[in-house]
């Protein structure tokens, strides 16, 4: 099928936001929004947003919503490059495993693969709400799929005394980033 030029950049703009390398994606396991991977990275991505955090004492406004892309690495194009570069994931430690960083010599080409995969349902995009009594997909249950598998990977999850083998990130260290998961998890 062939996109309308207009809707081919207005995905060059949102989703890849002009950028054509050191773009970050994570890893699922799946093409499920439900997926444990999926969920690190939207809250691994959220995090580094200074609303999120309960230290700043503002909400996020309940009609605040993002979406999320669910690409499977083999619906990437062949000219698109990917690293697995952990270091980049900067402020949320347990999903530095599962991040890489794309480098895209075709924006238009990866745009174009973006649009056939929503269509052909091999890629998902999903819509994030705040609203913890939706009964649409929230950051509230990302954050809780995620705090479970930190949970049960990491033992308690005190933001006190953080786990010795979680780590600091460059802007937040171990406490915030568990404060911040308790409070998007409403735990």
């Amino acid at each position: 099928m062939c996109w309308q030029q207009d809707l081919i950049e207005r995905v060059i703009q949102q989703v890849l936001g002009n950028e054509i390398s050191g773009v970050s994606t994570y890893n699922a396991d799946t093409i499920d929004p439900f997926d444990i991977g999926h969920a690190l990275g939207v809250i691994a991505e959220g995090i580094n947003q200074g609303d999120f955090r309960a230290s700043r004492g503002k909400k996020r406004k309940s009609s605040c919503t993002r979406g999320s892309l669910i690409i499977p690495v083999s619906c990437l194009p062949k000219t698109t490059h990917y690293e697995f570069t952990p270091g980049n994931n900067l402020n949320f430690y347990p999903a530095n495993h599962r991040h890489f960083d794309l480098s895209i010599s075709d924006a238009e080409e990866l745009a174009t693969v973006i649009l056939n995969g929503i269509r052909n349902q091999a890629i998902r995009y999903t819509f994030i709400k705040n609203e913890p009594k939706s009964h649409k997909l929230t950051y509230h249950l990302q954050a809780v799929i995620a705090y479970s598998h930190c949970l049960q990977v990491f033992g308690n999850l005190n933001h006190s005394e953080p786990p010795s083998s979680w780590a600091n990130g460059q802007d937040l260290t171990a406490s915030e980033q568990l404060e911040t998961l308790k409070h998007l998890a409403q735990v």
